[in-house]
């Protein structure tokens, strides 16, 4: 679930919560992980480094595991093009992650993504993100979105 409100003046807050996969047993439901995350966007109409539209977002999260461990995280993420415009946006991510019973307890994060849109039709968007586990090496995330 996502859910955003728009604040004005390119501003806006997001919110968002996960929960899965579910399992039941002994009459119980349970969720094997819930996390729930909370952020702040805002459109720049001129831009800071380059002209045209940017961007900034700021947010926060946290993970509850169904072994009784908890995760948090916060990060940020910098875009040059207009997200829900034509044409093409490039993201940049960064952040850190705290997870416990982890190889890595302190984990920093690093990703990149790109945006195409035209119109009214789907957009296509490619993300990838970068994240250490110490002793056991790097963690590559990549995906394939379309945006209706």
């Amino acid at each position: 679930m996502q859910a955003q409100r728009v604040l004005g003046d390119g501003q806006a807050l997001t919110a968002w919560a996960l929960a899965g996969p579910l399992g039941g047993g002994a009459g119980y439901l349970a969720a094997w992980r819930v996390v729930v995350g909370v952020g702040w966007l805002e459109k720049l109409a001129d831009g800071f480094f380059l002209p045209g539209p940017e961007g900034y977002g700021i947010g926060a999260e946290g993970s509850f595991l169904g072994e009784g461990v908890g995760q948090g995280g916060a990060g940020a993420l910098y875009w040059f093009g207009d997200p829900s415009g034509d044409g093409a946006t490039l993201f940049i991510r960064a952040g850190v992650r705290y997870q416990e019973m982890s190889a890595q307890i302190i984990q920093p994060r690093v990703g990149i993504g790109f945006l195409w849109r035209r119109g009214r039709m789907p957009g296509f968007q490619f993300d990838y993100a970068m994240a250490p586990l110490g002793g056991l090496g790097l963690t590559h995330y990549a995906s394939l979105g379309v945006r209706l």
